[in-house]
């Protein structure tokens, strides 16, 4: 087991002297009233793991599914209801979608999907057959485990074909890896597929770096094929009323396919004990957490006990999805590293910023391993980069202007939280690390700007990397060193260096006042000042989370409650919050979901509510958490969460024949309720992909659209190559009737068509570029949450050829035109009446409602939607997991219970005040002490335990 270095004697001394000192009751055997709160804490403490999985979701809603991580790698589960993409054991990365499930030869979607910290499951329903798969890595292994579950639910005996396309296209790359991970997205001719094991694996080679993948089923198939630069595994079942047949697979990667194949052999032997094995070791690193000389961590952290729901959940769950990123796989540098997200992005990354933002949780968790960082982090040089790759420990990135702030934080950190002050003294890169805490704390000085006496921290790239006026004279990072320069002046008064901390604090306080002249007086929010002199006022919540926290002792009750209605009015909703509020210029502009005015990225609303148990305001703090709260229903905490209206609209889940490459038609009846301002700000019907950020699987501009807005103008747009070629109408759809619209493209023109008449047409000669694995959604978009269809639709209809003129005035003439043609691959008639879902007349496929009311249609029944004008916050497509979320047990721990160590001493913030909430958080270690706190209506009590 890893540890930091023992505690000196002075630290040691003061431990014990620690809750005297502070000012409390300190006794090695509880009172009679500490005792009796003890043994009838309320709630359960730690929770088991399943508790904290996620709820079953419409995948139709969720702008990103879920994803598994092994403690060595992670992976995203696909939108098919069994692949897996972005799979990642580092220094091997896996390109394109591995095993594609089809039944009968048709495409399966997941419908539905929930995130478990070791696993996700989906399930689907087509026709009578009901499907549910499982998804696991091998603990610390380079294994992936799946399960497909086929269950007949009809009354009558069936027969299905179940095929797997198993693409496995893996390459070594060595690093150093950063933000962009590399994979090979589109072309896999490099690759080889073959058959082992006298034909029941199945291998794919890279020919460019050596590294395989194996595939082997411990159900074995009725036929394993290798083809070309892959392979396809197929089952032929026949399945009674109520039947139930399991199909198991293992897929593993390696160095080379010779490796990747004995690998696989042997977990197919093995495969029941390993999947029970991914779940129990993962249940067994949760609970390592929290056991005091556990094996596995240096330190453990506190048992929370409450009935209070939200602050349980967002505790425990910080800390599950710090364990999320866990690696255990670099020992080359440190034991045990935290990189800081994935699956998508920056795998092997711990960025300074985001593992600050929860230092308190690290610290505890594992002390040795903080310290041995942040060591590291001063050897390598902090101003050139911003994160960590941990597959080479070398620096990587632009520097961050929070570099600084966030390094410092987590020497402090660590210093206060263990009681290690020797530490202070221990050279590192030619300098104690006390010297460099006081270099860090006055660094701002080099960049001061005279005329201000403002430290300038650069541009957008440098700080939010969004929000243009939120750039130079910044007063979040301003005020973060008055907050350095006083804790360094505390460190050294305590070495009896009272000039140099009169100093210090002298600084500080000059630099605090020209912070505070930064406020705007009832606005509750900050100016930031360029560097041609003007300052613009700038309603983030960044200078509500950084001066809130580190300057709440300088602030005026008047500013403090300026500041938090500012919060509670311009920035709190959907249960969650937005970073920029609506009514700041930059707003329409900066729409990132982590920084922008769409959401926030995860760790700012922890922070904004540790600001508010800061201000001493526990009421509006324990609101805030019972909001924040709402984001568990999807899983854990990821880079940020986007706040979007409530879904609508008919998902019709991908299939081959939704995606025609030679032409097609769309039709519809629409009876719009309304239009957006913006030309195209309303979705018919849409099945398309994008180039752009976010989108890492996504080929440039993909699929087809048919939209209406600025008062009812209409377009059809088709991807044509690389590009989106586009038909307008300069005719107008009113709102308030029915009318037929017809888009249609036969590779050589785009045409419009409103009410059986062409009212635009487009030159794009080529092919279509199909947005394979988007499902088509009626009433919305697939990509933009807000392009919303507001008003009935009727009949809906797509053709795999384009329709002529004379074709498209038939279908408007007559309800019952163009049924019989056997290009139509989908018709949705609407006639149900009734039931969140609509079948298919062409197929039989029953379709997914959302948000739909029945009303009467142009023939028959139809669906009407409206967006809908309350928020709900959603993970967002920036990154699946985020450890940010690790702010929000720092932020309880910190703001909530008060523990404020300072490396000498335990005290507690504010301890008569009643926080609201009753609980009991036991093992709270200092040094070689250990303490609990009580929280009741009386306030909190500190006990050596």
């Amino acid at each position: 087991m890893n540890r930091p270095a023992e505690p000196s004697r002075r630290a040691l001394l003061f431990g014990t002297m620690s809750v005297a000192a502070a000012g409390l009751a300190a006794r090695s055997v509880l009172s009679p009233a500490v005792a009796a709160a003890q043994s009838a804490s309320p709630g359960r403490g730690v929770p088991a793991l399943d508790d904290l999985a996620g709820e079953w979701m419409p995948t139709g809603t969720l702008l990103n599914l879920p994803s598994v991580n092994n403690f060595i790698g992670s992976l995203h589960a696909g939108s098919n209801l069994l692949s897996v993409t972005e799979l990642t054991f580092p220094p091997l990365s896996l390109g394109g979608d591995c095993a594609r499930l089809t039944l009968d030869g048709t495409n399966v979607q997941a419908h539905e999907s929930r995130w478990y910290p070791y696993q996700v499951l989906r399930r689907a329903t087509v026709g009578t057959i009901e499907l549910r798969t499982t998804l696991r890595m091998g603990f610390e292994q380079q294994l992936v485990l799946l399960e497909l579950e086929v269950t007949n639910a009809g009354d009558a005996a069936t027969h299905a074909r179940v095929g797997i396309e198993l693409g496995g296209y893996l390459r070594a790359y060595p690093g150093p890896w950063d933000w962009n991970v590399p994979r090979q997205y589109r072309t896999f001719g490099a690759w080889q597929g073959e058959l082992a094991d006298g034909g029941r694996v199945l291998t794919v080679a890279d020919g460019a770096s050596g590294a395989g993948v194996a595939f082997a089923f411990p159900d074995r198939p009725d036929e394993l094929v290798a083809a070309g630069d892959s392979g396809s595994a197929g089952w032929a079942l026949s399945l009674g009323p109520g039947e139930r047949r399991v199909l198991r697979i293992v897929v593993t990667a390696a160095g080379s396919s010779g490796e990747a194949a004995v690998a696989a052999v042997d977990a197919r032997a093995r495969y029941t004990a390993l999947f029970k094995q991914a779940k129990v070791r993962w249940e067994q690193r949760f609970a390592d957490a929290f056991k005091p000389d556990n094996d596995h961590f240096s330190g453990s952290l506190p048992v929370l006990s409450t009935e209070d729901k939200a602050v349980s959940d967002l505790y425990y769950r910080g800390v599950v999805s710090v364990l999320a990123l866990e690696r255990t796989n670099y020992p080359q540098h440190l034991p045990r590293s935290y990189v800081t997200a994935g699956p998508q992005w920056g795998v092997t990354l711990s960025y300074f910023w985001d593992t600050a933002l929860f230092a308190p949780l690290l610290v505890l968790l594992d002390p040795a391993v903080a310290r041995e960082q942040a060591a590291l982090w001063l050897r390598l040089g902090i101003d050139n980069g911003y994160a960590i790759d941990a597959l080479t420990a070398t620096l990587t990135g632009p520097w961050y202007s929070a570099n600084d702030l966030s390094v410092f934080t987590m020497l402090h950190t660590y210093v206060t939280f263990t009681g290690d002050v020797d530490f202070l003294d221990e050279p590192v890169a030619g300098l104690p690390v006390l010297d460099h805490m006081q270099a860090i704390a006055l660094h701002w000085q080099e960049r001061m700007v005279a005329a201000t006496g403002l430290a300038d921290y650069g541009n957008a790239r440098n700080l939010l990397e969004e929000v243009s006026n939120y750039i130079n004279q910044v007063p979040s990072l301003n005020a973060a060193n008055v907050w350095m320069m006083r804790q360094v002046a505390e460190l050294r008064e305590r070495r009896g260096e009272t000039g140099a901390a009169g100093q210090l604090r002298e600084q500080a306080d000059k630099l605090a006042a020209r912070v505070l002249n930064l406020y705007v007086p009832g606005q509750g929010v900050w100016r930031t000042v360029h560097d041609d002199g003007t300052s613009v006022a700038v309603r983030h919540v960044y200078d509500f989370d950084t001066i809130g926290r580190l300057l709440a002792d300088d602030l005026t009750p008047a500013i403090r409650g300026e500041m938090t209605a500012f919060v509670s009015g311009e920035l709190m909703d959907g249960g969650w919050l937005r970073a920029l509020a609506l009514a700041d210029p930059d707003a329409p502009a900066s729409t990132r979901p982590d920084h922008g005015s769409n959401g926030a990225y995860d760790a700012w609303p922890a922070l904004a509510a540790g600001a508010a148990g800061r201000f001493g305001d526990y009421a509006f703090m324990r609101r805030m958490l019972g909001e924040f709260d709402s984001v568990a229903a999807e899983g854990p905490f990821s880079q940020s969460h986007q706040l979007v209206p409530e879904p609508s609209g008919v998902v019709v889940w991908d299939r081959a024949d939704l995606n025609p490459v030679s032409g097609l038609s769309v039709t519809a009846w629409i009876k719009p309720g309304a239009w957006p301002a913006q030309t195209e700000g309303a979705s018919i019907l849409a099945k398309v992909g994008y180039a752009a950020a976010w989108y890492p699987k996504t080929k440039p501009n993909q699929g087809y659209a048919l939209r209406g807005g600025g008062d009812g103008v209409i377009s059809f747009a088709v991807a044509v190559g690389t590009k989106f070629r586009q038909a307008v109408s300069t005719v107008t759809v009113p709102v308030g009737e029915w009318h037929h619209l017809a888009g249609t493209f036969d590779g050589e023109r785009v045409t419009l068509y409103l009410d059986g008449v062409m009212v635009a047409s487009t030159a794009a000669k080529g092919s279509l570029g199909p947005a394979t694995g988007t499902n088509l959604i009626v009433g919305a978009d697939p990509v933009d949450p807000e392009s919303k269809f507001t008003g009935a639709v009727d009949d809906v209809r797509l053709y795999d050829r384009g329709l002529s003129a004379a074709e498209i005035a038939e279908l408007f003439a007559a309800a019952d035109s163009g049924v019989d043609d056997p290009a139509l691959v989908l018709r949705l008639p609407m006639e149900e009446g009734r039931g969140n879902a609509t079948v298919d007349a062409v197929t039989g496929a029953t379709q997914t409602v959302l948000g739909g009311r029945w009303v009467a249609g142009r023939t028959g029944g139809a669906l009407e939607f409206a967006k809908s004008s309350r928020l709900i916050a959603r993970i967002s497509r920036q990154q699946y997991n985020e450890n940010n979320g690790g702010a929000f047990t720092s932020v309880i721990l910190q703001d909530l219970f008060g523990y404020t160590p300072d490396g000498e001493r335990v005290a507690l913030r504010d301890p008569a005040t009643p926080r609201g909430v009753d609980a009991v958080l036991r093992g709270i270690t200092l040094g070689d002490r250990s303490y609990t706190i009580v929280s009741d209506r009386s306030g909190l009590r500190l006990t050596d335990e």
